[in-house]
């Protein structure tokens, strides 16, 4: 029972350790990426001190209790949307985010979706050469703009509503590309972004040489993408202060890793769809699988200004 009640520490130390070096996650990249797996941790802490209730002494019972009351506090938090709810109203804009994978073959499935869903705007990632081919057959979107990335594919926007000509910006090879959209008498500013993992990747360089890019797309705007980051990392605060935008809702589950039926499933909300003041979305939720490990983002958005 000695040499349980030691391993059960031991463990409860190191997820402690790990979840508290994701609280500095501004220090150094390697500490961001901790930050991406605090619901994991705060669920094993809670697990860890349970185990602690049952075959622990009475002092160390009462650590484990508290334990078990912050995490299960903070892990509700955490989930709680990140914005006031609002009454449904009609919405001026469904907006699709979803990373493709660049091994998905099931194009079909998204032509499908997108017509039986009505999307009017589309960004996407790990979009192939293959890919590009494909959507390109899409009738209901004949306006797209793709912009290369890495050998896994680039960015793209697909859209019912016309580009503003000459508008907009590819940034090659860094993942970021932006386009103006004339929605009736309104023009709406959307880019698609593709990040690096946080450590050992370059997600920090890329975002700053991102930066000016970011600072100077105009308002309304909608950046989405797989930012390889959870909202409340240091990424996704410094890709809010450099746009001056503001992440919708809280936690959606985006990206699947392993399989669903072993205990080595893990979901990460890394998928985002962030909005400029003057934008609002009245719902968010995660789509069904569309064939890529990333799960597509469904948001209805309205114009709270008119321009």
């Amino acid at each position: 029972m000695k040499l349980l009640l030691k391993l059960i520490y031991l463990l409860l130390s190191l997820t402690l350790l790990a979840l508290f070096v994701g609280f500095f996650s501004f220090v150094h990249p390697l500490f961001d990426s901790f930050s991406h797996f605090c619901i994991h941790l705060l669920a094993m802490a809670s697990i860890f001190a349970m185990i602690l209730l049952l075959i622990a002494q009475k002092k160390e019972r009462l650590l484990a209790f508290l334990i078990i009351i912050l995490s299960g506090t903070y892990l509700y938090l955490l989930h709680q949307p990140l914005e006031n709810s609002t009454k449904s109203i009609a919405h001026d804009v469904k907006f699709l985010q979803f990373n493709l994978n660049f091994r998905n073959k099931n194009i079909h499935k998204l032509d499908a979706y997108l017509q039986a869903e009505s999307i009017d705007i589309l960004s996407l990632q790990e979009v192939t050469n293959k890919h590009r081919e494909l959507l390109q057959q899409f009738k209901d979107y004949p306006y797209q703009s793709y912009c290369n990335f890495t050998t896994i594919g680039g960015v793209a926007l697909l859209s019912k509503y016309p580009f503003v000509p000459n508008s907009g910006q590819c940034i090659e090879g860094k993942g970021l590309l932006w386009k103006q959209i004339k929605i009736a008498n309104r023009v709406i500013n959307v880019a698609s972004l593709h990040l690096y993992w946080p450590f050992p990747y370059n997600q920090s360089k890329q975002i700053t040489t991102l930066s000016k890019t970011l600072k100077s797309i105009p308002s309304p705007k909608i950046i989405a993408g797989d930012f390889n980051a959870v909202a409340w990392s240091y990424t996704l605060s410094r890709i809010n202060r450099l746009s001056k935008t503001k992440v919708v809702s809280g936690v959606h589950y985006s990206l699947n890793f392993g399989d669903p039926q072993s205990l080595f499933y893990i979901q990460l909300p890394i998928d985002h769809i962030l909005l400029s003041q003057d934008l609002r979305s009245q719902k968010i939720r995660v789509a069904k699988s569309l064939g890529s490990d990333h799960l597509p983002l469904v948001s209805e958005i309205v114009f709270d200004q008119l321009n």
